[in-house]
C-alpha cells in the first residue's frame, strides 16, 4: 500500500478561525443571545454537525459566561461560530445607553458625534472625532482581548439591517435624531454611500488596525416595493424603497471607504475600507389571509399568490447577491454573500389567533409562514444558483416577540428537536398551549389541501390519561418535518460543496442554458424549473446549476439544452458530470445543441460539469459518505453518538470523479482530538464508466475499538492520499463522534434507568426500573418515559426510591468503577438529593450528593468517588429532602445514570 502523500500524523487538534475555501458553509442562526445561549450544549452541538451545519450564530458578550463557555464547546466539536458582539452591536442601537452616530456638524467640531435618546428626539451627549477614535478603539480593544484562544470564532456580524433600518427612519414621521441609527450610510435615501467618517467605517478600520483575525460584517435585509399582492399596497408608495435601492446599498457596503480625520492640514484622502463578506435575508413564504380571500381554504401551494412572492423575493437575491458578485477585488474575486434562508414561520400569539379565547385563526396576509420542507430545499438551491458561498438557516430556535408574536423555528425555544420524546422536553418549558404553537391542521403548510405532499394524520382522540401526551406528539411531529428534511437538504450542498465553492456565473453567458418540462401538458398549478452556467476562474469549460422550483410532486423530469454556438468554443462535450450524485450524464448532441434528461426531486438542484471522455482520477468524500455500520440489517448510523468501550465500524466511501482508475489508493483515519492514528486501510477505486449512471466507488471500513477512557467528544478527520495533478482539499473530511461514559444500568444490567412503562405486572408506580419506594405518593402515568409521583409533607425528611439492581452477586453495582451521578428530572421545588446503597456486606449508608433548584434540569454528573465505598453495591437508593418543608414535593424523573 502507497504510503499517504502528506501523513496525517502530523495533523494537530489546532483549527483554522474560517471555514475550509472548498466548503458552502452552513450556519444555525439565532442559536443563542445572551442567556439563551445556556442552552448550547456539547449535545446540541453534535447534533448540528450530524446534520451538516459547520456552526452557530450568537450574540452577547464576549470574554464572559455564558459565551466563554460555548467558545470552548466550539472549540472541542470544531464548530465555527458567527457572533454579534455587544460591545459593538450597542454603538449602533437607539435604545441602547451608549449609541453613538456621525450627527450634522461638521467632522472637525466638538459635537461631530452624538449620542441620542431612545426615542430620537434628543441629543443626551456628544464627543468630537478625537474622543470618538478612542471611544472605538476602547471597545475594539477590549473585543480583541476577548477573542484569546477561541479557534473557531469566525467573523463578526452586527448592526443587523443597518440598511432597511437607517433608511426607513430617514423617510418616517419621527423625532430628528434617529435617522443617523445604525450610523452607516450618508443621509441620502437612495442609501448609495456608506459614510467613510461614520461609526461603521470607522469601527471596521479600527477593528482591522488593532491586529483582529476576525472580519467585521453586517446582514442585510430585503429593502422593496410591493404595490400590489393579495391587496397589499405598500406604505409611503412614494417613498418605498426598490430593488434599485437595495441593489445601491449592497455596493455601498462593499465599496466603503474610511476618512482618517487629521486636524492638521493636509489631510489625507480616503482609501478603501472594503469588507470581506455579506449576509443577506430574504423571506418569500407568507400568508395569504381571508381579508382577500372569499374562503381562507382557496390558497394553495405555488398558487398565483405564492409565486408572485416568491419571484419578487428572487428579485430581490438577483438585487444582493449577483449584484455583489459582481464588485471584483483587486484580484478579480467576486464579492461573497450568505444567505439566511427562512426556517420560521408565525405560528402563534395575537397576531395569529386575536386573543387567548379564539378559536379560529386569522390569516393576516404578509405574516410569515412556515415553508414545507421541498420549499426550504428550493430556496436553498435557488440562492446557491445565485452564487450564495454560505447557507445560514434562519431560526435554529423558536421565538417570541413580545405576546403579539410567536414564531417557530427548525427546533423549539430551549433547542429541542420537535420530533423528540416527550420525556425530552414535557416540562423542559416548551410551551403546551395552542395559543403559542397552533394545531398544524389550522395553518399551512400542514393543512388538508395546501400541500400534496404533506398527509397529516388526524388529530388522535381525548380520552384517557395519556391524551394530552398523544396531541401533544401528533401537533409537534408536523412542526418537526422541516428539522427531520434537514439533513437531506444539507447533506446535498455538502456533497456539491467543493466543487460549487470555487465556481461562479460565466459572465456574459450565465443564460444561455435552457430547461423545459418536456410535457406539453403541465402539472397542476406548475412552477417551471431555473438554470444557470457557472464557469471557473480558468472559463475553460462550462457548469450548469439548475433548479426544480415544482414542490408539488415528489419529483420531475426535465430537458436541460444549451445551443454549442452560445458559449465559448470547448466550452462544451458530449458528457456531463453530475457533483451531486457523482456520476456521468451521457450528452446527445443534435444540430450543434448539446441536451440531456434529469430527474430532480421537488425543491432539488442539481451541478453537472461538462467533461471529455477522459480525465484523470480525482478523489472526494464529504461528510454525508460517513456513516457508521449498524449492529444489523437497519439504515447505517449518522448520528455519532455512542458509548465508550463501544466497537465502531466506521464506513467511509472514497468517489473517483476521473474516468482514468485510480487504483489501490491508502486511507488513514485519524483522531485530532487524540492526535493519533487510529486505522488505515486501502480502497480500490475504478474510473467512472462513459456509458454513465454508475458512481465509481469504494468503501473503506475503519475499526476503532474504543474504550472507557475515550469518553467525550472526539474530531476524526477521514482522508485518502493525494494523486498526482489532483486537488487534494477533497480528499479528506471531518466528523464529530461523541462518546458517552458507560452507564452502570445500560451496560451491566442491559435496561438503562430510563423510566420506561413496565412489562408484566404493573406496580404503582409504572416502571420495572424502580424496584420500590418509600414515602411516596399520588403516582401517574401522564407521559411516557417518565416516573410521576410526589412525596407528601410527613416523608420530605425521609423518603426513597430502589432503582432496580439485579439480585445475583455477578449484577451488583461496582462503586470503584461506577461513580458518577447524573439525574434527568423536573422537581417542583428546591430540595436536597440524596443517595444511599447497602454494600455487598450488608453495611447501609448514604449521604448529601447536591443542592437542586425547582423546574427541569439534567443535573450533574455528580463525583460520588469520595463517598461510596470501594466495593459492590446490591442496593441503591436516591431520594429528596427539605427538612423545612411544610408541603410536599411533586417530581417527574426521565432518567438516572451511575457512569464511569
Amino acid at each position: 500500500m502507497r504510503s499517504l502523500t502528506v501523513t496525517l500524523l502530523a495533523f494537530s487538534a489546532a483549527l483554522s478561525g474560517s471555514p475550509p475555501s472548498n466548503s458552502i458553509p452552513v450556519i444555525a442562526m439565532k442559536s443563542g443571545q445572551d442567556s439563551t445561549m445556556c442552552d448550547i450544549t456539547l449535545d446540541f452541538l453534535c447534533m448540528l454537525s450530524w446534520h451538516y451545519f459547520d456552526g452557530i450564530e450568537i450574540q452577547g458578550w464576549t470574554g464572559c459566561e455564558p459565551m466563554t463557555t460555548v467558545a470552548d464547546l466550539c472549540d472541542q466539536t470544531g464548530m465555527y461560530a458567527t457572533v454579534s458582539p455587544m460591545y459593538l452591536g450597542h454603538l449602533g442601537d437607539l435604545f441602547c445607553d451608549d449609541n453613538w452616530a456621525r450627527g450634522s456638524a461638521a467632522i472637525g467640531a466638538v459635537n461631530a458625534f452624538v449620542q441620542s435618546s431612545d426615542s430620537g428626539e434628543s441629543v443626551t451627549a456628544a464627543q468630537d472625532a478625537s474622543a470618538m477614535r478612542d471611544t472605538l478603539i476602547h471597545y475594539c480593544r477590549a473585543l480583541i482581548d476577548d477573542e484569546g484562544g477561541w479557534e473557531t470564532l469566525w467573523y463578526y456580524d452586527t448592526w443587523n439591517e443597518a440598511p432597511a433600518w437607517q433608511r426607513n427612519r430617514m423617510i418616517s414621521e419621527s423625532f430628528a435624531y434617529d435617522d443617523y441609527y445604525p450610523g452607516m450610510f450618508t443621509q441620502d435615501t437612495s442609501v448609495s454611500e456608506v459614510l467613510d467618517t461614520g461609526v461603521w467605517s470607522w469601527t471596521g478600520w479600527m477593528l482591522d488596525s488593532l491586529g483582529s483575525e476576525h472580519p467585521l460584517t453586517s446582514t442585510f435585509s430585503t429593502m422593496h416595493q410591493i404595490e400590489f399582492w393579495a391587496g397589499y399596497t405598500t406604505d409611503s408608495l412614494s417613498k418605498a424603497p426598490d430593488f434599485h435601492t437595495q441593489a445601491s446599498s449592497v455596493r455601498a457596503f462593499i465599496g466603503t471607504m474610511y476618512q482618517v480625520y487629521d486636524p492638521a492640514p493636509p489631510i489625507p484622502g480616503a482609501v478603501a475600507n472594503r469588507p470581506e463578506v455579506l449576509g443577506c435575508n430574504a423571506y418569500p413564504f407568507r400568508q395569504v389571509g381571508v381579508e382577500w380571500e372569499a374562503d381562507s381554504g382557496d390558497t394553495e401551494l405555488g398558487d398565483s399568490l405564492h409565486t408572485w412572492m416568491l419571484e419578487h423575493y428572487e428579485e430581490a437575491l438577483d438585487s444582493t447577491i449577483v449584484v455583489a458578485s459582481r464588485e471584483l477585488d483587486a484580484h478579480g474575486n467576486p464579492f461573497p454573500v450568505h444567505y439566511h434562508p427562512q426556517a420560521f414561520g408565525r405560528v402563534g400569539g395575537f397576531q395569529i389567533w386575536g386573543d387567548r379565547e379564539a378559536t379560529e385563526l386569522i390569516y393576516t396576509s404578509y405574516k410569515y409562514r412556515l415553508p414545507s420542507p421541498a420549499e426550504f430545499r428550493m430556496l436553498c438551491h435557488l440562492a446557491l444558483l445565485r452564487q450564495a458561498k454560505g447557507i445560514f438557516p434562519y431560526s435554529i430556535r423558536s421565538y417570541s416577540e413580545g405576546a403579539g408574536v410567536f414564531d417557530a423555528g427548525l427546533l423549539d425555544e430551549h433547542l429541542v428537536s420537535f420530533g423528540a420524546p416527550p420525556e425530552e422536553w414535557y416540562y423542559s418549558g416548551r410551551s403546551h398551549d395552542d395559543f403559542h404553537y397552533a394545531p398544524p391542521d389550522l395553518i399551512p403548510p400542514f393543512r388538508d389541501g395546501f400541500d400534496p405532499l404533506c398527509d397529516l394524520p388526524q388529530q388522535p382522540g381525548t380520552s384517557g390519561e395519556r391524551s394530552e401526551e398523544d396531541y401533544l406528539e401528533w401537533k409537534f411531529d408536523a412542526y418537526g418535518r422541516l428539522w427531520e428534511s434537514l439533513r437531506g437538504t444539507l447533506g446535498e450542498i455538502a456533497v456539491m460543496a467543493p466543487e460549487l465553492s470555487g465556481l461562479w456565473w460565466w459572465r456574459g453567458f450565465e443564460d444561455e442554458a435552457e430547461i423545459v418540462h418536456p410535457d406539453s401538458t403541465l402539472p397542476v398549478l406548475y412552477l417551471g424549473p431555473e438554470i444557470r452556467v457557472f464557469t471557473d476562474g480558468a472559463e475553460s469549460h462550462a457548469w450548469l446549476y439548475y433548479v426544480n422550483r415544482y414542490c408539488r410532486e415528489e419529483g420531475c423530469t426535465f430537458e436541460v439544452s444549451v445551443c454549442g454556438d452560445s458559449l465559448p468554443e470547448g466550452a462544451l462535450s458530449g458528457l456531463a458530470l453530475d457533483h451531486s450524485r457523482r456520476l456521468l450524464i451521457p450528452v446527445s448532441i443534435d444540430n450543434g445543441t448539446f441536451h440531456f434528461l434529469d430527474t430532480l426531486e421537488a425543491g432539488q438542484g442539481r451541478l453537472v460539469e461538462f467533461v471529455p471522455e477522459e480525465t484523470g482520477a480525482e478523489i472526494r468524500i464529504t461528510r454525508p459518505d460517513v456513516s457508521v455500520a449498524p449492529g444489523g440489517p437497519q439504515t447505517p448510523v449518522r448520528d455519532f453518538r455512542f458509548t465508550a468501550g463501544d466497537e465502531l465500524d466506521i464506513r467511509a466511501v472514497f468517489y473517483n470523479l476521473g474516468t482514468e482508475s485510480a487504483g489501490r489508493v491508502a486511507t488513514e483515519l485519524y483522531d485530532l482530538t487524540a492526535a493519533e492514528s487510529l486505522y488505515a486501510c486501502a480502497v480500490s477505486l475504478p474510473g467512472l464508466s462513459t456509458d454513465g449512471y454508475a458512481c465509481a466507488c469504494d468503501t473503506a471500513s475503519y475499526v476503532w475499538d474504543t474504550s472507557p477512557g475515550d469518553a467525550g467528544v472526539h474530531r476524526l478527520r477521514i482522508a485518502a492520499e493525494e494523486l498526482e495533478g489532483e486537488d487534494g482539499r477533497d480528499n479528506s473530511v471531518e466528523v464529530v463522534f461523541l462518546l458517552d461514559p458507560p452507564d452502570w444500568a445500560a451496560e451491566v444490567r442491559g435496561d438503562p434507568w430510563d423510566m420506561t412503562e413496565a412489562t408484566g405486572f404493573q406496580p404503582a408506580w409504572m416502571t420495572d426500573d424502580i424496584e420500590c419506594e418509600a414515602g411516596w405518593t399520588a403516582f401517574t402515568d401522564s407521559v411516557g418515559g417518565m416516573f410521576e409521583g410526589e412525596i407528601d409533607a410527613d416523608s420530605m425528611q425521609c423518603n426513597r426510591l430502589h432503582l432496580a439492581v439485579p439480585g445475583p452477586s455477578s449484577g451488583w453495582i461496582d462503586a470503584s468503577v461506577y461513580d458518577r451521578l447524573e439525574l434527568t428530572a423536573w422537581l417542583g421545588a428546591s430540595c436536597e438529593l440524596w443517595l444511599g446503597w447497602v454494600s455487598e456486606n450488608d453495611r447501609a449508608d448514604s449521604c448529601l450528593v447536591a443542592g437542586l433548584d425547582g423546574g427541569w434540569g439534567v443535573r450533574g454528573p455528580f463525583d460520588m468517588g469520595g463517598s461510596l465505598p470501594d466495593s459492590l453495591l446490591k442496593d441503591i437508593w436516591i431520594g429528596f429532602r427539605d427538612d423545612a418543608a411544610e408541603e410536599g414535593l411533586a417530581a417527574r424523573i426521565g432518567r438516572v445514570r451511575l457512569t464511569e
